[in-house]
């Protein structure tokens, strides 16, 4: 084929790569030196090819755990719940605003953090809860909210 007679193929492959002209990157200076916050989470990658700079990957944790716990929070307000109404032979009908259900767990610590049930109707602060849960018409959600509210809790 077009090889010298006597050379070896990896030498040839060798001599052609160290002709090659190597390419400088250029880096900004904000990715020049992490913070000292940062330097913690910081972990120096190996690469199988050696660029003539090194590359940082800077990782952040999620806390899954704080997730889970809200997660399960949800989970046990709304077994008791369910539990609460079964308990009375009432079935638990989770109310539909703007094509999705209301989060009947979010609609309580809500109220709760407005004052609860009487303080938000005496100082009617429904349409801050209606805010709060991210209603787009707030005005009548506010109203809707109010008596769902008040259907759920008559039966305590």
């Amino acid at each position: 084929m077009g090889e010298t007679p006597g050379t070896d193929v990896g030498q040839e492959t060798e001599s052609r790569v160290a002709r090659r002209p190597r390419g400088n990157l250029a880096t900004p200076s904000s990715v020049e030196g992490p913070s000292k916050k940062a330097r913690s989470r910081t972990h120096e990658t190996a690469f199988p090819i050696s660029l003539g700079t090194s590359f940082r990957i800077i990782t952040s944790s999620q806390h899954l755990n704080k997730i889970d716990a809200v997660l399960r929070s949800r989970e046990i307000f709304l077994g008791r719940l369910t539990k609460f109404f079964e308990l009375r032979g009432l079935v638990l009908k989770t109310p539909v605003l703007e094509c999705r259900k209301v989060d009947l767990h979010s609609l309580h610590h809500a109220v709760a953090r407005q004052g609860g049930y009487c303080k938000v109707s005496e100082q009617n602060k429904w349409v801050e809860v209606a805010k709060e849960l991210h209603y787009k018409d707030i005005e009548p959600m506010a109203l809707a909210l109010q008596e769902h509210y008040k259907k759920l809790y008559s039966h305590m």
